[in-house]
């Protein structure tokens, strides 16, 4: 991802109007596999200044540059989303624990730690790094923003963005991600900044959104209205019988006159 950086550093001397994102995404799966993805995405604007900077623009090229060309089944593929082209580098992975070490081979990763936990009904990732200590390098995030025009220090930052976005098998249960879609979350990683990220689901039992039995919402409001029907039948059934003809109370109890009065 080098070149990506080289090439921000470009299009910001250029416009502020260029966009360009890369993104590190792990789709993890409840049997322990899951796979690897860097995205690395740019607009009209940033593929006419890439062009023009002679860096790459094939997918093979961008694989290379991000160091997963050679991985093992990394596939390549290219898709539009809005106003950007992105390429997507894909590794397969047999054991998505092993991600952190499929990461680290990926030049100038956002991760400089990664761990994804299992156990016997969850799994766990915690992980964390900045941009700075992944340009370190080339004297970091503030390095490169030095290498600009004073009045486009900034522009690098509004030009450039990058994610961490991690999709999660079962249900989701605790997380610090900045947005969710389903059971996948993604972490902004700010410029000038560090991301530091945790969250944990439930590989199954009955969570909402992995399908696997009834929410208990459910259950508790089944046993809610049978508790209610079997009340109202109970109430019914000792109520009083209803009155007789002509207004007066049926008779209950020992209908036996009382003794007429002794002398």
């Amino acid at each position: 991802m080098r070149k990506i950086m080289l090439l921000a550093a470009v299009l910001a001397l250029a416009t502020t109007a260029c966009r360009i994102e890369t993104n590190a995404a792990i789709d993890i799966n409840a049997d322990q596999s899951g796979s690897l993805a860097i995205e690395i995405g740019f607009d009209e604007a940033a593929a006419t200044a890439l062009g023009a900077a002679g860096l790459p623009t094939s997918g093979d090229a961008l694989a290379a540059g991000a160091g997963l060309d050679e991985a093992e089944g990394a596939e390549v593929t290219t898709e539009n989303r809005g106003d950007m082209e992105f390429v997507v580098i894909t590794v397969p992975l047999d054991d998505v624990t092993q991600a952190g070490g499929a990461l680290s081979q990926a030049a100038n990763s956002p991760l400089s730690t990664l761990d994804i936990e299992f156990t016997d009904d969850s799994v766990a990732v915690t992980a964390s790094g900045s941009l700075n200590e992944a340009f370190s390098d080339m004297g970091g995030t503030e390095g490169i923003e030095q290498m600009l025009p004073p009045d486009q220090a900034g522009s690098l930052a509004e030009a450039f963005t990058s994610n961490v976005r991690i999709t999660f098998p079962g249900s989701i249960v605790e997380h610090n991600a900045d947005s969710v879609d389903g059971t996948t979350l993604t972490w902004n990683v700010p410029f000038n900044g560090a991301v530091d990220i945790q969250a944990e689901s439930l590989l199954s039992g009955g969570g909402a959104d992995d399908g696997g039995g009834f929410p208990i919402w459910v259950l508790v409001l089944i046993v809610v209205v049978v508790i209610g029907a079997v009340a109202f039948f109970v109430l019914r059934g000792r109520s009083p019988a209803p009155a007789a003809a002509g207004g007066a109370a049926a008779p209950t109890g020992d209908t036996t006159p009382p003794p007429p009065p002794a002398e």
